[in-house]
């Protein structure tokens, strides 16, 4: 990738290459200060776990409002620029949480990182579909997904082991410095026709027609996941005393399946958008009721984890193409409501999910995650002529 920093644009040939790097950086830093967290408190006096979270929370806040505010520039400006932009930033908030004096000091500069995060997916998302060849769409989002892939193998896998030896401020470092040669790149990489000048927002982007029905198929989907996936390592404690490397085990099989199910995109373009969606969706929740059934085995959790990785990477590809597609003159603010509503559902999913873990436990978490996708089946179900417009 930094051998592409010097020359003109056009010398540039693999754009989703940067654009699936650039997500494996953004998703990075997202999965990495959680599992870390008591090494980065012993760097602070008097600091707990808990404090360094708050960081996690502050990341959360700043993605979400730099999605709705942000997000639309990328129709404005163009996603390109938007994006360099943004990875500017993210380099720049990642350097200085490896050098942060104090903890204010981090959750500042993590609130930073989410404001580039925020800016950043919508764009990455817009550019993804338009570098792609024609009737190709679902096979180059797939490609570009892959990134959280990365992020899952870097930020939850190898975190762990890279701050033994190295420290948790040589992570950081190294993570700004990547982000760097991807905002070079970046303005080095030609895209494109790229839209420009449409002035949109928010509030515009909600009259385009059927985005109601797909935001809430986002919604439903990424309540499902977070719903399940932030109550595994709990899980995974309270019935089998495993330690939190149990639970990367199954973030890697997972990332590994998700990985995987890129080489299965292109049969989603032979199938068609809605059978296509029908099929994933109807899997999708056949895997998280499987999840239930074998919640007291730990082996068997970690080999249906594998499956899951690939029908939601499925499902994933479907939501952001079929978001992608409705208005391509307001890609950038559709894709900042999708970003929105994503860590909307973060937040619900660690609320709403928790009476349901503390009445029935883990296999309770993924029956409710199996119904919310049930839901999405019956929506794709429903003939165009009824899904609501927003």
């Amino acid at each position: 990738m930094c051998r592409s920093l010097s020359g003109e644009k056009s010398k540039v040939q693999n754009p989703v290459l940067l654009l699936t790097c650039s997500i494996g950086v953004i998703g990075a830093n997202s999965l990495l200060l959680s599992p870390i967290a008591t090494s980065v408190a012993d760097s602070f006096a008097g600091a707990a776990a808990a404090d360094v979270l708050i960081g996690v929370s502050a990341y959360g806040l700043g993605t979400a409002s730099s999605a709705l505010a942000l997000a639309p520039l990328s129709d404005r400006l163009g996603a390109d620029r938007v994006v360099a932009a943004a990875l500017m930033l993210l380099s720049l908030s990642l350097g200085l949480t490896a050098v942060a004096p104090a903890l204010v000091v981090l959750w500042v500069a993590q609130a930073m990182a989410g404001v580039a995060a925020g800016a950043a997916l919508p764009g990455i998302y817009t550019l993804a579909a338009t570098v792609s060849p024609p009737g190709r769409e679902l096979q180059t989002m797939g490609r570009v997904l892959t990134g959280w892939t990365l992020s899952l193998v870097a930020g939850v896998t190898l975190s762990a082991i890279l701050t033994d030896l190295l420290g948790w401020r040589a992570v950081f470092g190294m993570l700004a410095t990547l982000s760097l040669c991807l905002t070079v790149t970046a303005h080095r990489t030609e895209f494109g026709n790229i839209q420009r000048g449409r002035a949109t927002s928010p509030l515009t982007a909600l009259h385009v027609t059927g985005l109601g029905r797909a935001l809430l198929s986002a919604f439903l989907t990424m309540l499902a996941f977070y719903g399940t996936y932030t109550f595994v390592g709990v899980h995974l404690n309270d019935a089998f005393g495993q330690t939190a490397s149990a639970a990367g085990l199954v973030a890697l099989a997972y990332g590994a399946g998700f990985g995987c199910a890129a080489w299965v995109d292109p049969l989603l373009e032979r199938i068609g958008q809605k059978p296509a969606s029908l099929r994933v969706f109807a899997a999708l929740a056949a895997v998280y009721t499987a999840l239930s059934w074998v919640s007291g085995v730990y082996a068997v959790i970690v080999g249906v984890a594998f499956i899951w990785g690939i029908f939601n990477h499925l499902g994933l590809n479907l939501i952001v193409t079929r978001l992608s597609a409705l208005d391509p003159e307001q890609r950038g603010a559709i894709m900042g409501l999708y970003s929105c509503v994503t860590y909307v559902a973060v937040t619900l999913a660690a609320i709403g999910f928790a009476p349901v873990y503390s009445a029935g436990g883990w296999a309770a978490c993924t029956a409710a995650s199996a119904f919310l996708v049930i839901l999405m089946v019956v929506e794709v179900a429903l003939p165009k002529a009824r899904r609501l417009q927003a």
